[in-house]
């Protein structure tokens, strides 16, 4: 089996949103096309949630489910509102054999959004079900985002006391759980990577999942993060922690600073013409 077709593509829809995230999951085909890799979009109901219940609750579940079927090697997990943009890069970029989980690093907390799941024992026998059970079994600030924290921490931190931080509200769990992560693996680098005993945290300007400035259903996602129009933006995401380089730039504006085009931008909204102009993604 070659590397390539070691890499399998995976996302998850619902009816209510899978039309509005067609322009993202078209961008997963095309790129996994391009690069050989299979692609799969697990379907579920989302419709008739009980309040507070998520329907990314289910992507820890939906990844083991798909591991039990496939022979994949890696699980490479797309949030069906994430555009790959930067066609070029291939995912091996990102992927060590000495590793067991990969996310994008984030001064906040790192984002769920996307993350490389390696086929291991303890991953499929221990991670995934403690993060499916602890999803579950209660209201997390940033829903199954929030729960994969203490998940990280739990599985991959030398000296952590479990449940160190509160599941709820946001201004009090994300700084708690950014701090354990900093005693466990260092500060977050401007560039590579920390962690430990399997995971890889990516630093943000060399991730595959950044956010745009904009985030918000009737804005579009921004992404030139100096703009005028994005500073206020800008301004309240530092208030939570956010940097600069936590947030997707332009591929002109990382050519300029010798750095690649980045990789993914989060946004649930269509791309206008802002982005439209720019040469990405090419022609597969």
């Amino acid at each position: 089996m070659s590397p390539s077709q070691q890499l399998c593509l995976l996302t998850m829809v619902g009816p209510l949103v899978e039309q509005r995230y067609a322009g993202q999951l078209d961008t997963h085909r095309r790129y996994a096309q391009r690069h050989n890799y299979s692609f799969h979009i697990e379907r579920i109901d989302d419709k008739n949630r009980k309040f507070g219940k998520h329907a990314t609750n289910d992507k820890p579940s939906v990844i083991r489910s798909y591991m039990q079927r496939t022979t994949c090697a890696w699980v490479c997990w797309f949030d069906a509102d994430v555009y790959i943009l930067n066609f070029d890069r291939p995912l091996t970029e990102w992927i060590e054999g000495g590793q067991e989980l990969v996310l994008t690093d984030h001064h906040e907390i790192p984002n769920a959004g996307a993350m490389f799941v390696k086929r291991t024992p303890r991953m499929m026998n221990e991670m995934l079900p403690l993060w499916s059970a602890l999803t579950a079994k209660a209201l997390w600030a940033y829903n199954d985002n929030g729960s994969l924290m203490e998940v990280l921490l739990r599985f991959f931190a030398r000296h952590y006391a479990h449940n160190s931080c509160p599941m709820w509200p946001r201004p009090k769990m994300a700084p708690c759980y950014s701090e354990q992560l900093r005693r466990a693996f260092g500060s977050i680098k401007p560039h590579g990577i920390r962690g430990d005993w399997g995971l890889k945290l990516v630093a943000p300007a060399d991730g595959f999942n950044n956010h745009g400035c904009l985030s918000y259903p009737r804005e579009r996602p921004l992404v030139e993060c100096t703009s005028p129009e994005a500073l206020p933006i800008v301004k309240s995401r530092k208030e939570r922690g956010w940097r600069l380089e936590d947030m997707y730039s332009l591929p002109q504006t990382r050519i300029t600073h010798g750095l690649p085009p980045m990789f993914g931008l989060h946004a649930k909204q269509p791309l206008h013409d802002l982005f439209v102009k720019t040469p990405w993604p090419p022609s597969p």
